[in-house]
């Protein structure tokens, strides 16, 4: 597949290979339609641009103050806010009527941006893959598939970190957006290591050929006189086996190159980089997007090196009317002070990047160029700029690529932030605080003056004025005669103190405001709330608002995730990676890897956040949410002694309440069968050979080991993995297979091991017992005659039941009684001495 069609960013790893021109060859463009689409693109911006001047300036004013700059003023001149202690410095302005510039700053901006990004940005938001359809066993495998996947794309991407970095800017911003988009970099991705192959010049000395077993001697090994055999199979050498020296031309390997790794790859962006139509409602009914950025004009160079000459230093778009105001801005917000660095303005050029969806293709009214668009970019098409200059274009669908997250909705895509309503009360915050600051360094202590008439000064220069010691001073003057009670006096200046109320509450109002309040970064409790419940109940109460933003992060990740998923798709289908793994370690089991390849993700799928997931839990609260579940198992609570039985779930409370190195009992064998089931899932049987028949049997690739297994943990672990894989039972029926057939061999071995422990506990019993006493003759005899009595009584009763009917008046009972009562005496005494008594 071309790489415009799997939409690969151009990089250093990656660079241009063909020209716009080839391009337009290629894609068979018109004349002059590449220049209708930044027509098209143009006539969209600047209609934007009048908006965005406006914006632009608050969003300005949010960053400033949160960045420390928090004596701030409206430039009318630049459109601007600007930083006006920097400004004096760099134009070198004396202090006039500004003589107190050097003032403290209150940064509660910078403060709540960090209790906000601590409550969204506490854990990364879990997504659900679903298939698309569950009776088609491609997605379902898909769907199961790409929940590894998933999970190594955040890994890759660094998720935790570009969450901070996504909570930042919905707090400065109250929008963020995500670009997604594969990309070949080695750096990043790794490297694959592939053979090289090339034309070697071989050369050969004379030889003697054998053609009866191939083999080839040197011609140097034999006496020009002597006759030649070969020195392997013996046969002759004769001269139809002589070859002369000569030298041929061979395909061969030459050596190895680094190959970059193909990923799916996630960056973050502002709205000052972002420019789409702001009354849009979703980041799918903009007709174009662009995004801008200043480059470093050598990485350009390297990465369009077909027309590296035509890269210029500091080179503009023509796009938009405001692109030298916004890239100004731009650069301010990463430059220090007032002014911006020379290096970004005049040698880093706007690497521009345009999307157009096809309803963008008839904003220019011709009607040719859209009907030639629609049916050439169906979906749409992205062209890229540096300044002025096309380096790329190709097919493009723009919500395939793009994602946003509106903190407010039905306000167009750039929402209010929480930084809008904040900023306003940390201004005030310092006037405040200034006002306070002043009379503390000036006023707080009076201020005295003299009448120099009467007291000369030099006589109290540098003495320190102490109670009980006296201090003389010199009169002078006419002033001589007056009390010295008239020639001093010190002025007391009066601060309401309701002053000093005034700036806490002001951060209190701000806090309910914005809906950061201390309870949801640690930072106190409410004034007023004494009780431990009630403290919660407030904290509940401010999360709910957060809650709301909360959701909406859940919601983008999983609109991102199913475009990495369905680029990754077709990554695989081209080839461009061939199979992603994630290594993972279960307490107590050695490492291994877990598999995604092409075979597993040819299904559909869909991708949904994970509605359950509340805002996340601090470490404390983890830990006290699980500490009360093993209590109540402990207290015999039926519900968490269900939980607790399970061991992935022991697993887990180990590691939130144990120490780093506390190892579950049972954890070395969940892992160790979890291993064996991998195994079996992954490999086919193994042919050996029976030692009793000698003949090939098939064998599986691993088997249970009767004195190394706990089986009742492998039997769990193993009815688990069933329950929760079964669409393996249809996708991969031998391996499902070999695990039921360890699962077998397991229960035997188990059963085996039963019966061998029963039969040493019984020979341990028997070994235990005391021996049985000596027999006693007396007793002996006494048997004896018993059991001939016995015997003799037997043969009575046999007789007796053979005799014909008797007469009336003749009666046998008694007989057979007595007969009876000697054969049970008897039959009772063997038994009596079989059990030793």
């Amino acid at each position: 597949m071309p790489q415009d069609q799997l939409n690969i960013a151009h990089g250093p790893d990656n660079p241009q290979t063909e020209t716009a021109e080839q391009q337009e060859q290629r894609l068979q463009f018109p004349p002059g339609y590449q220049a209708k689409m930044i027509e098209t693109i143009t006539s969209y911006r600047s209609g934007w641009a009048p908006d965005r001047l406006l914006r632009i300036p608050g969003w300005m004013r949010n960053v400033l103050m949160f960045r420390g700059s928090q004596l701030i003023e409206y430039d009318p001149a630049s459109n601007t806010y600007v930083d006006v202690l920097a400004w004096n410095r760099q134009n070198n302005k004396a202090e006039a009527e500004d003589t107190y510039l050097e003032k403290y700053g209150n940064n509660i901006t910078q403060m709540l941006e960090g209790g906000f990004s601590s409550v969204i940005a506490g854990a990364v938001p879990s997504v659900i893959v679903k298939p698309e359809n569950a009776e088609i066993l491609a997605d379902v495998t898909t769907a199961k598939a790409s929940q590894e996947a998933i999970s190594i794309i955040e890994r890759m991407n660094e998720t935790p970190d570009m969450l901070l970095e996504e909570s930042s800017l919905l707090y400065l911003y109250g929008v963020y957006f995500k670009y997604t988009r594969p990309v070949l970099d080695g750096d990043w991705a790794g490297w694959d290591f592939e053979d090289t192959f090339g034309t070697v010049t071989v050369q050969k000395p004379a030889r003697y050929h054998c053609f009866k077993c191939g083999t080839d001697t040197p011609a140097q090994m034999f006496q020009q006189d002597q006759a030649k055999s070969c020195p392997k199979c013996g046969a002759p050498l004769g001269p139809e086996s002589f070859f002369p020296p000569e030298q041929s031309d061979e395909v061969s390997r030459t050596g190895q190159q680094r190959v970059p790794r193909a990923m799916v790859k996630w960056s973050v962006h502002g709205p000052m980089e972002i420019d789409l139509d702001p009354m849009a409602k979703s980041i799918d009914q903009t007709p174009t997007l662009s995004f801008d950025q200043e480059i470093d004009i050598g990485a350009l160079r390297l990465t369009f090196p077909k027309i590296f000459e035509q890269i210029t230093q500091g080179a503009e778009i023509g796009t938009t009317p405001n692109a030298s105001y916004e890239k100004l801005r731009r650069n301010e917000i990463y430059s220090m002070g007032w002014g911006y660095t020379s290096d970004s303005q005049n040698q880093k050029p706007t690497f521009s990047q345009n999307w157009m969806q096809p309803s963008s293709y008839g904003r220019i009214g011709d009607k040719d160029f859209a009907a030639w668009m629609n049916q050439n970019f169906p979906d749409g098409a992205k062209i890229t700029l540096i300044g002025e200059l096309v380096a790329d274009v190709r097919k493009a669908n723009l919500p395939k690529e793009w994602t946003a997250c509106l903190l407010h909705k039905n306000v167009g895509m750039y929402p209010p932030s929480i930084a809008d309503n904040v900023v306003p009360f940390n201004i005030r915050l310092n006037d405040a605080m200034d006002m306070i600051d002043d009379w503390i360094e000036r006023c707080a202590a009076g201020m005295t003056i003299y009448d120099s008439n009467k007291i000369d000064r030099r006589e109290m220069a540098g003495r320190v004025m102490s109670p009980g010691v006296l201090n003389g001073i010199q009169t002078k003057g006419s002033g001589i005669d007056k009390p010295l009670t008239d020639s001093l006096m010190q002025f007391k200046f009066a601060l309401d103190p309701q002053v000093f109320t005034y700036p806490n509450m002001l951060i209190t109002m701000c806090e309910l405001i914005s809906g950061v309040t201390p309870q949801t970064f640690g930072g106190g409790g409410q004034e007023g709330i004494e009780t431990k419940g009630g403290q919660e109940q407030a904290l509940n109460t401010a999360l709910g608002k957060l809650n709301i933003f909360w959701k909406k992060v859940k919601r983008e990740h999983a609109r991102a995730a199913q475009n990495a998923l369905e680029s990754l798709q077709k990554l695989m289908k081209a080839g461009a990676v061939g199979e992603l793994f994630d290594v993972i370690q279960a307490n107590g089991s050695e490492f291994r890897n877990n598999y995604v390849n092409w075979e597993k993700m040819q299904g559909h799928i869909k991708v949904y956040e994970d509605t359950d997931q509340g805002l996340p839990q601090t470490p404390e609260q983890i830990r006290e949410t699980t500490m009360n579940i093993v209590k109540m198992a402990s207290e015999k609570n039926p519900i968490a002694m269900e939980i607790m039985d399970c061991v992935p779930n022991q697993e887990s409370a180990i590691a939130i309440l144990g120490t780093p190195d506390m190892v579950l009992p049972q954890a070395a064998q969940r892992a160790r069968t979890l291993q064996a089931i991998n195994t079996l899932m992954e490999n086919d049987y193994i042919a050996v050979q029976d030692p009793q028949t000698g003949q090939q049997v098939n064998q599986l690739p691993v088997m249970p080991e009767k004195n190394v297994e706990d089986f009742p943990v492998l039997r769990d672990t193993m009815r688990l993995f069933w329950q929760e894989n079964g669409d393996y039972k249809k996708s991969n029926p031998g391996g499902w297979q070999r695990t039921q057939e360890y699962y077998e061999a397991a229960l035997n071995l188990e059963a085996e091991t039963a019966a061998e422990e029963a039969q040493r506990q019984s020979k341990v019993k028997m070994a235990g017992m005391p021996p049985p006493p000596a027999p006693d003759p007396k007793e002996q005899q006494v048997l004896q005659l018993l059991t001939q009595d016995g015997a003799q009584a037997v043969q009575r009763l046999q007789e007796l039941s053979e005799m014909p009917p008797q007469p009336p008046g003749v009666n046998i009972t008694p007989q057979v009684s007595a007969a009876n009562d000697i054969a049970k005496a008897a039959l009772d005494a063997q038994k009596a001495a079989k059990a030793g008594k």
